[in-house]
């Protein structure tokens, strides 16, 4: 499916949660305003996204820090964002490092967004998208896998359906796309998890922290103990082995028939699904490094092959 034709007609369109715009020249930056997409953003070719702006700013600083030929301070790299309230993006080489918020409603917002961006910085083009890939970076519960294990998805599963599918919702209708992420990104992460446990699974994605998944522990009484039971061996039987809330509306965005961008999914079990999280702050800090830290060797191997 190509981008939406109307992108190459407009003459300034906001990027409204980002605080950018095609034309520059419109946002409120002493200096940002003086600069083109192109000349910001125009050498991109890894985004990594995580939920919280907090996470974006502590991978930059780490990207920062394990990259320093990039030129940016590890304790202060830029929030190119001038929507701070809303999503953060930093730049560090030709690597980014945005926040998507929580959920399937922000991350399309972000993606959208994001893709637009890098549309608008290719000079209405796709020759930055056919060369970037997106990897989204997160925790989850665990099914089938336990506490501080890497999961690497293989496809997103829908609550509804429990499949491999994304749905939008439009005026009545409801819209399928494939949820299945790029085999051959996958692989290659894969391949630089170095000492660290990474299990390839699928991934279910619900649409809230305490419904459409095994949870007992909302404020509302509408999931048994029996009902747990019953389902998460048979999540487990189907090849599920974390569930989250974001990556089947990042697959079904990039999937080949869509946005056609190489995306990939990794997410380190802060708790066993059925489980409050019981896991400190620093146990948490720890566990999410785990992923970043895979992320980070990948891209050390892409850098050592010259292919970044």
């Amino acid at each position: 499916m190509p981008l939406n034709p109307r992108l190459s007609e407009y003459t300034d369109d906001p990027l409204y949660h980002f605080g950018l715009n095609k034309d520059m020249h419109l946002v409120e930056s002493v200096d940002l305003n003086e600069k083109t997409l192109p000349e910001l953003f125009g050498d991109t070719r890894i985004v990594c996204m995580g939920g919280s702006p907090l996470r974006a700013e502590r991978f930059a600083k780490q990207l920062a820090t394990e990259f320093p030929h990039f030129g940016v301070d590890p304790k202060k790299p830029r929030n190119f964002s001038l929507s701070p309230d809303r999503l953060h993006l930093y730049k560090i080489g030709p690597l980014l490092s945005i926040s998507h918020g929580m959920g399937i409603g922000s991350i399309r917002i972000a993606i959208h967004e994001i893709t637009k961006l890098l549309f608008y910085a290719g000079e209405d083009t796709r020759k930055i998208l056919h060369n970037v890939e997106y990897i989204r970076i997160g925790t989850s519960g665990g099914i089938g896998a336990d506490l501080g294990d890497v999961v690497l998805s293989r496809q997103a599963i829908h609550p509804r359906t429990l499949k491999p599918v994304d749905e939008i919702y439009r005026m009545g209708e409801t819209y399928q796309y494939p949820a299945v992420f790029d085999p051959a990104l996958r692989e290659r992460i894969f391949a630089s998890r170095g000492d660290i446990t990474v299990i390839i699974g699928d991934t279910l994605t619900s649409n809230g922290f305490y419904e459409e998944e095994p949870n007992t522990h909302g404020a509302l009484d509408e999931y048994t103990e029996e009902e747990l039971h019953r389902d998460v061996p048979k999540l487990i039987a189907m090849g599920v082995r974390n569930v989250e809330m974001e990556a089947a509306a990042l697959a079904g965005f990039c999937g080949p028939t869509r946005a056609n961008i190489p995306a990939a999914d990794i997410c380190t079990v802060v708790d066993p699904i059925g489980v409050p999280i019981k896991s400190s702050k620093e146990e948490l800090k720890t566990f999410s490094a785990r992923a970043q830290q895979v992320v980070v060797n990948y891209i050390k191997s892409r850098l050592h092959e010259g292919t970044l």
